[in-house]
């Protein structure tokens, strides 16, 4: 199956989501920079022949990136034409960013931002690493947990949100 993040927007054109949103844009080129884990823009091929682009990161376009050649597997893609709503890592390196930036978007916007993942929050390895870089990056903001603790088995639903909330 493979090491999985779920999220879901639930509006849009929500209050809460409409402010978050510009804040994630300008926070997003922060958890790049401050990984120094190689991306490429998510619709990238495998061509040798053009080097790769840098992650989509634009107000209006959204969010695409991935990881680099062979340290890439699933596109992360976060833009209001998009239904994909989950992104598979299978716990390659870039898969720190990717949640950085999911856990990003739930704080900014707890109400509106589903996410669960497949990882353990409190293994140092999955969400651990990804907790730290989000310190690092917003050091003395506390961090949320974005599911309910007793559904930390990596499988459960963030809050009360029913599984189809995250099919696209």
């Amino acid at each position: 199956m493979g090491y999985t993040h779920y999220y879901n927007i639930q509006n849009w054109d929500s209050p809460e989501w409409t402010r978050a949103w510009p804040q994630l844009i300008h926070d997003v080129p922060s958890i790049i920079s401050t990984a120094k884990i190689p991306l490429q823009h998510a619709e990238d091929t495998t061509d040798e022949e053009i080097p790769p682009q840098p992650p989509l990161v634009d107000i209006k376009k959204g969010i695409k990136l991935n990881g680099v050649e062979d340290e890439g597997y699933e596109d992360l893609i976060l833009s209001r034409d998009s239904r994909k709503w989950n992104v598979k890592t299978n716990r390659r390196p870039y898969d720190k960013v990717v949640a950085c930036v999911l856990l990003r978007a739930y704080m900014l916007a707890p109400g509106e931002f589903r996410l669960r993942s497949d990882g353990y929050w409190d293994y140092e390895d999955e969400w651990g690493v990804v907790r730290e870089l989000y310190g690092r990056i917003w050091p003395g903001e506390e961090i949320k947990r974005p599911w309910r603790e007793e559904e930390d088995d990596g499988v459960g639903e963030a809050d009360d949100v029913e599984k189809s909330d995250f099919m696209g």
